[in-house]
């Protein structure tokens, strides 16, 4: 049976409820890639070299999606967001920052929920 993304996304959720940066930054991440690979495998993108970036461009252009280019747009926000908790280890992640991109998060599974 294939994965199910959502769980990526609710486990993301959990984790960002926890006052501790270690979890925020596993939050965002988890949620990040919930999103992506819904939507990759939504329009039949295969994971290979620079996949998110080939991601945003493909769904900037697809036809699929009224609101395509504020979903791409989303996304590429998100990922900014996955990098900074991934990589960035001198900026501060907190519940602020974490409530923005579950903000982000939400309008972009809004869209790809209203667009299946």
């Amino acid at each position: 049976m294939p994965f199910d993304w959502n769980e990526y996304i609710k486990l993301g959720r959990e984790l960002s409820q926890e006052n501790d940066p270690a979890c925020l930054r596993a939050g965002i991440s988890r949620g990040y890639y919930g999103i992506y690979n819904l939507l990759r495998i939504n329009v039949g993108h295969t994971t290979k070299y620079k996949p998110h970036k080939d991601l945003i461009e493909k769904l900037a252009a697809a036809e699929k999606y009224d609101d395509q280019a504020q979903l791409s747009k989303l996304l590429e926000d998100l990922k900014q967001n996955r990098e900074e908790a991934d990589y960035d280890g001198i900026l501060n992640i907190d519940q602020r920052y974490s409530s923005k991109f579950w903000i982000r998060l939400e309008r972009a599974l809004k869209l790809y929920t209203d667009n299946l």
